[in-house]
């Protein structure tokens, strides 16, 4: 049997993944725990798996295995923390540089984003459940239907580390450099997942890479001079389905005020064209270049923009600035009345 544990990458669903393992070990014999966010991945899991039972943790939960469980209507646990401290878990914990973290967590809230709903969804959420683990434990089992009594229950979460108790515990004791960026990309799923609507989405540059040097954050200062080419590229981070809109904010300096520019919003690994735009800079050299996408769930993920000079310039320098993101909620798909009116036979 296959047990799921969905989540964003914190340390309580690590704990989760962890006590589900020990809750049906507990129940029905040992059990593998293993990683997992395709349906692919999870085969190969089952064939390397010599347990007759398979606990799969998913951080970044694929369109093809969210569709699976949304058909079978298979019981799967749902962990929900901030997912500042979820970036936090992956810097400290797992070893990874702050913005490639930053980056697997907002791909993981965005891959998460709509499984609440699902009919087998259990929701457990850090801020409110980490505090009575027993009482977590007790309603994990009850919807996984494990033949478990209350002594079993909490002798196996007496076996579990502990977790941090407050927030303080929790956050970060000093801001750290990679706060600002995480807050833009991150705190609208943090209201998400708090109950509140969607916010927008910052993407910092930050997270961008510069054309000519691709192994360098787009923090710099660009020069523009030479042929036309692909100035600055990314973030590379999956986004929920829906109707987007986006501004691009950048800056020139004065000669290249007058030259074009295009923005190309691409998906998945083939580089799908989502939108463009092409726009010319103010005479003060900032420009604010808009744009609208949207993303359904076959979309090929996840979601880079790609800024390119449409001619050769001589000389120039760009500074880029941020990409913000709203989804929108709302459109108005009514016929204005003097359309309406023309077309009346």
């Amino acid at each position: 049997m296959i047990f799921f544990s969905v989540g964003v990458p914190s340390r309580f669903a690590e704990w989760c993944d962890a006590l589900i393992a020990a809750l049906v070990a507990k129940a029905h014999g040992p059990a593998d725990l293993a990683g997992g966010n395709t349906l692919e991945e999870i085969g190969r899991a089952l064939l390397q798996s010599k347990e007759e039972h398979l606990i799969v943790s998913t951080r970044q939960l694929a369109e093809d295995l969210r569709a699976a469980l949304a058909n079978a209507g298979a019981p799967f646990v749902l962990s929900f923390d901030d997912p500042r401290i979820a970036v936090k878990n992956l810097i400290d914990v797992h070893g990874l540089d702050p913005i490639a973290a930053i980056r697997a967590t907002a791909t993981s809230c965005a891959a998460v984003l709509n499984t609440s709903m699902m009919d087998g969804a259990l929701v457990l959420r850090a801020d409110h459940d980490s505090a009575d683990p027993i009482a977590a434990a007790s309603r994990i089992a009850e919807h996984f239907r494990l033949p478990l009594g209350a002594s079993d229950i909490a002798e196996r979460v007496a076996a579990m580390p502990a977790l941090p108790s407050n927030a303080e515990e929790r956050e970060p004791a000093a801001e750290a450099a990679w706060e600002p960026v995480a807050t833009g990309a991150l705190d609208a799923y943090r209201e998400y997942f708090s109950n509140h609507a969607l916010g927008d989405i910052v993407w910092a540059r930050d997270l961008f890479f510069w054309g000519d040097k691709p192994q360098q954050a787009a923090t710099g200062v660009i020069d523009l001079a030479g042929e036309i080419r692909a100035l600055l590229f990314g973030p590379y981070i999956v986004l929920p389905p829906g109707y987007w809109h986006g501004t691009m904010t950048l800056a020139v300096s004065p000669e290249a005020n007058g030259m074009s520019f295009s923005v190309e919003v691409l998906a998945g690994a083939r580089c799908a064209l989502l939108a463009q735009t092409s726009f010319v800079p103010d005479g003060r050299g900032v420009c604010r270049a808009a744009f609208s996408f949207s993303i359904d769930e076959s979309t090929d993920q996840p979601i880079a923009l790609r800024l390119t000079n449409t001619r050769h310039v001589a000389a120039g320098r760009l500074a880029f600035g941020q990409v913000a993101l709203q989804m929108q909620t709302e459109t108005n798909a009514e016929i204005p009345v003097e359309l309406a009116t023309a077309l009346a036979p």
